[in-house]
């Protein structure tokens, strides 16, 4: 998935609603940069429990222009910022603003949704299109409970719900996440720029920039992450059942393995892991 959205539309911000005024948009940015980021020994930059601001711009495209939202969980609030965008966009309709056609709503965040917030966008009807930084800290990410890594905050009354959440999210069409690419990266430092007047797109690039290594790397992982957690296979490759059932059919119907072609089979696996090691260790020296 690439470009999600037209960042040459016209763009209205909705300062009454916008709940970052005053913050600065490099500021917002590094947010985002390092919500999460593990350094390039995948140990976590910051304490597990800092940098856990919610933060989300909503980019949603009406018929005539696109409105951003600037959202940040207000202390005292019950609903999330996820949540509060969809009663924003309800409240819209319902006064006769009509959505673009075939555009979905963009929510760029600093989290993948929580349980709750899954439910209640995909309960609107709407497109909807959520690009995250961090998995949700509930979430145990696989990639970091096989390192140890202490990123996250285990509570099974939220973490069990998430999980299954995940997968029905995984499944869903009209409502889908993903991590960012570098053209998400792109289109939200350019919505920053235009709504800090005071901060050029040259400065906010420059932040990006001194993090960008470490984020390419975290934004890999963490997609695989996702699609782990989400139950999605990647596309080109098989699910490990169909991929047993396609090396059983080419060694003939009914036919078993012999031992040795089951030596051979691990051997070629061993070799090919090794390979793939090592590449990574090379990537990692180079960073």
């Amino acid at each position: 998935m690439g470009s999600t959205s037209s960042p040459s539309r016209e763009i209205e911000f909705d300062m009454k609603e916008s709940e970052l005024r005053g913050r600065s948009s490099l500021e917002i940015f590094e947010r985002f940069l390092t919500c999460k980021l593990h350094d390039k020994n995948r140990v976590l930059l910051t304490h597990p429990y800092m940098n856990t601001e919610p933060i989300c711009v909503a980019r949603i495209s009406f018929k005539r222009h696109d409105v951003v939202l600037m959202l940040s969980h207000k202390k005292g609030e019950s609903k999330h910022v996820e949540r509060r965008i969809v009663d924003y966009i309800d409240k819209r309709v319902s006064k006769g603003a009509i959505l673009k056609p075939g555009a979905k709503i963009i929510i760029y965040s600093t989290f993948s949704p929580c349980s709750d917030c899954i439910k209640k966008s995909m309960e609107s009807g709407y497109g909807i299109t959520y690009i995250f930084s961090a998995i949700y800290f509930q979430v145990p990410r696989p990639s970091c409970e096989k390192r140890g890594c202490e990123c996250f905050k285990i509570d099974e009354d939220f973490t069990e719900p998430c999980r299954r959440a995940l997968k029905r999210l995984g499944k869903s069409k009209r409502v889908e996440a993903k991590r960012f690419t570098p053209e998400d990266w792109e289109e939200l430092e350019e919505i920053l720029a235009r709504w800090d007047k005071e901060k050029s797109l040259a400065q906010l690039r420059k932040v990006k920039k001194k993090y960008e290594p470490l984020r390419r790397l975290e934004d890999d992982e963490l997609q695989k992450d996702y699609d782990t957690l989400a139950g999605i296979v990647p596309s080109g490759l098989s699910s490990p059942m169909s991929a047993d059932r396609d090396a059983g059919s080419s060694q003939g119907a009914g036919k078993r393995p012999t031992s040795s072609e089951n030596e051979e089979r691990k051997f070629k696996t061993l070799k090919s892991g090794d390979d793939i090691s090592i590449k990574r260790h090379v990537t990692k020296s180079a960073i």
